[in-house]
């Protein structure tokens, strides 16, 4: 027996795609046949198993990291090849540098893919009559900007600011009430900071800031790169209300954003997101209306700032 598993595509491939997926699913599994096929095959990574150049097997996944369609022949089951199949579709997942990958199993195939490393989440539900969970498996820890999109819940706000800034290359906009030192003035943030803005010569760092007192009467070490680098880094005091600034922001090269309670950055309600492009631009362009308002501030004019 040779197995061989490779790509396939839905115009070259469909006749073997279809007898596949409508011997498992519609034949034996008895899912109605308008179900079975969707919009989603023609845009859909397919990939097929040839059992000595017989195709026996097949699985799909979408763009968002959606596996599914996975079909074993009745009569080529218990020779491990969904789980080699299942291993191929990973390791794409592993090249697209995809955050997670998650899938809708049926109940009884729910070992099969916690052996994969999958968990369930979710209740169970109902999909052409068959009971399903839908199942998620993390692929990497870590978020890429402008590449990971889709908010999620930061519970470490000086961690997640520190990354996001770490991958930032050209523009960093923050609001924040008074540079937080618990979240600012410490080195490894400094550093990051410190090394964007020497970057490039076109590298944009604009701090926007809502109480300076407290800032300068205390010290800061953004204050002391800021008089460094003051051609990369500039920091303003806001005249907006505070009742008009609900949060403090992160935006990093119109893509990446951190958002939390402005005055509370303890509270529960900090958020991410590392690919919104429509939504960071949006939030930038309100930042920039508060930018053009702001006053050079005489409390940092003392420093030196200007």
């Amino acid at each position: 027996m040779t197995l061989t598993i490779r790509a396939a595509y839905w115009e070259q491939d469909k006749s073997s795609l279809r007898a596949i997926r409508e011997q498992v699913f519609v034949e034996e599994q008895s899912v109605p046949i308008e179900l079975e096929w969707d919009e989603h095959d023609e845009i859909a990574s397919h990939w097929l198993a040839f059992i000595n150049d017989e195709p026996v097997a097949t699985v799909r996944m979408l763009n968002d990291g959606h596996i599914g369609r996975m079909a074993v022949l009745k009569q080529q089951r218990g020779l491990q090849i969904g789980q080699q199949l299942l291993h191929t579709v990973l390791d794409e997942c592993r090249q697209r540098q995809l955050l997670e990958t998650y899938l809708y199993a049926q109940t009884h195939a729910i070992p099969f893919y916690e052996k994969m490393g999958f968990h369930c989440i979710g209740d169970e539900f109902m999909d052409a009559g068959i009971p399903h969970r839908k199942m998620q498996l993390t692929i990497t820890d870590k978020r890429l900007l402008g590449q990971h999109g889709g908010r999620f819940a930061i519970h470490n706000i000086r961690q997640a600011t520190q990354d996001l800034i770490e991958q930032c290359e050209r523009q960093l906009l923050v609001l924040s009430f008074d540079l937080d030192p618990t979240i600012y003035d410490q080195q490894d943030i400094i550093g990051a900071i410190s090394k964007l803005a020497r970057k490039s010569r076109y590298t944009e760092i604009k701090l926007l800031i809502v109480d300076s007192k407290r800032l300068v009467r205390r010290g800061h070490g953004l204050l002391n790169l800021s008089r460094r680098l003051s051609s990369a880094i500039e920091i303003r005091k806001t005249t907006a209300d505070l009742k008009d600034l609900p949060q403090a922001l992160v935006i990093a090269d119109l893509r990446g954003i951190i958002g939390y309670d402005l005055k509370d950055p303890d509270a529960q309600q900090a958020w991410g997101n590392y690919n919104n492009k429509p939504a960071a631009e949006a939030l930038a362009a309100e930042f920039d209306i508060l930018w053009q308002r702001a006053n050079q501030d005489r409390e940092l004019k003392v420093l030196g700032i200007s």
